[in-house]
């Protein structure tokens, strides 16, 4: 089981959390900021994704991150909020981040793994998502972003 773990929910408003031993260390959150261009829009978000990757390398904890786990694109045919953005072009958009963000990985030699919404979540909602990383962590998440990226790290760790 690698040590440590980077779990992300690509997009727009980005989260990573980190992980240690699978314990839950601290959260990362950036975002895209007013960018309207969709290339500056990527190029931001791999920009600042790759100082977590490089600070997170250089920090006293090991100098090493073992795997990164990104959460993939996923169209929901069922959902008028995925078939909105879709027809918006955001997942396309989304798809190219998650492309930058493996590329920022792999080029630092460092793995990664894509998951589906649907694979490590399922059907749970976001509501309930919340409540379990309430009880677990004792703490709220400010985003349904922050809470995927928990989620995710849960999911991995057998947790979820």
């Amino acid at each position: 089981m690698p040590k440590t773990v980077i779990t992300v929910d690509p997009g727009i408003h980005s989260a990573a959390a980190f992980w240690r031993d699978s314990k839950y260390i601290a959260m990362y959150k950036f975002n895209s900021g007013s960018l309207e261009n969709s290339a500056d829009v990527v190029d931001r978000l791999t920009n600042d994704f790759s100082h977590i990757l490089e600070s997170n390398i250089h920090s006293s904890l090991n100098g090493k991150i073992d795997l990164v786990i990104i959460e993939s694109v996923e169209f929901w045919a069922s959902s008028a909020k995925s078939v909105a953005s879709a027809t918006r072009g955001n997942l396309s958009l989304l798809a190219y981040i998650v492309g930058a963000f493996m590329f920022a990985c792999t080029s630092r030699g460092i793995p990664v793994q894509l998951i589906s919404p649907g694979k490590w979540k399922g059907q749970l909602p976001y509501k309930a998502l919340r409540n379990i990383i309430e009880k677990v962590f004792k703490m709220k998440c400010t985003s349904d972003h922050e809470a995927s990226a928990i989620g995710i790290g849960l999911n991995y760790f057998g947790k979820l």
